[in-house]
């Protein structure tokens, strides 16, 4: 069995082709906050628990790990976008009031 062999990993609409998505199409998908890396490597580890059995190819399982550190950068981008925001509102003509 291959990776490309095995079952597709039950995912939602959203995630459904995102084991057939280049890095950088993954990268550009968390930049345009289409997705988050938490998602990005909960798909993954799932992947990896669905196949890893048959293939043997991961000997030491990081998914911990990985998790802790896509939470991380998810809290740095949402900070950093609050900050931006933030900033934007003390700007001259910065609307204070929602739209109608």
């Amino acid at each position: 069995m291959t990776l490309i062999d095995a079952p597709a990993v039950p995912s939602t609409p959203r995630h459904k082709d995102l084991q057939n998505l280049s890095a950088s199409e993954i990268a550009a998908r968390i930049a345009a906050r289409e997705l988050s890396s938490a998602a990005v490597v909960e798909h993954f580890v799932a992947r990896l628990k669905a196949v890893n059995g048959k293939l043997n190819a991961v000997t030491a399982d990081l998914s911990e790990s990985a998790r802790k550190a896509a939470e991380d950068v998810d809290n740095v981008a949402l900070a950093a976008m609050a900050a931006i925001e933030a900033a934007a509102r003390t700007q001259p003509g910065y609307p204070t009031e929602p739209p109608l």
